[in-house]
């Protein structure tokens, strides 16, 4: 069976919640590579469709690829002031997942979201530290009750833990292990422990 496109990931992500987290709004950090594929733009734009049926709460939105264009927060910011919702903290990954050549090019539609339409963002380089906004964001949350939506590379959930395996930072191990309650990516549901600990095992040069 082919794997569901990125977007359609995206909803079953959401639509795989556990039944326990929807009682209220399902509480989202969305950590994007908004960079050479719209397939994040209309990931976030359907985040807050969610959000107007008050079915989803961002919490935030973390970009997971440097674009070479610098404006993958402009384009998170535009589309956040489109739906009305500017305030929402965006964070940036400042290296960047490893990524062949041909797909290393700038992207077109977030400099075009940066240049066209209202928005708050500097250029990523010069935006908060993604892995500082996913610490400060669970901090603020009750233990279980965050769901992390990857869409993209792993690079910031890779480097978060390996900052708490390699550095022993117990306030990042305990906001990790605790404040989240699932990680999605391409729409399956799983324990963020194990996919960390699959990433962990590789050898880091194999780590994207």
């Amino acid at each position: 069976m082919k794997p569901p496109p990125p977007l359609a990931a995206a909803l079953l992500a959401l639509l795989s919640v556990p039944a326990a987290l929807l009682a209220e709004p399902v509480k989202i950090i969305f950590d994007t590579d908004m960079a050479s594929d719209c397939d994040d733009a209309g990931a976030l734009a359907v985040l807050h469709a969610l959000a107007d049926l008050g079915e989803a709460e961002i919490l935030a939105v973390v970009t997971n690829r440097k674009d070479p264009s610098n404006a993958s927060a402009a384009a998170v910011s535009a589309i956040n002031h489109y739906y009305g919702r500017p305030d929402i903290p965006i964070g940036t990954d400042k290296d960047g997942a490893k990524t062949p050549p041909r797909w290393n090019h700038p992207s077109s539609f977030c400099a075009a979201l940066r240049d066209e339409f209202p928005h708050s963002a500097k250029p990523d380089d010069e935006m908060p530290d993604a892995l500082d906004v996913y610490r400060e964001t669970l901090a603020a949350q009750p233990d279980g009750s965050v769901v992390i939506c990857s869409v993209g590379a792993l690079s910031n959930l890779c480097e978060a833990y390996w900052t708490v395996v390699e550095d022993g930072h117990s306030e990042w191990r305990q906001d990790w292990r605790k404040r989240h309650a699932y990680v999605r990516i391409l729409g399956h549901p799983r324990k963020l422990e194990q996919v960390i600990g699959e990433l962990l095992a590789a050898p880091p040069q194999q780590r994207p």
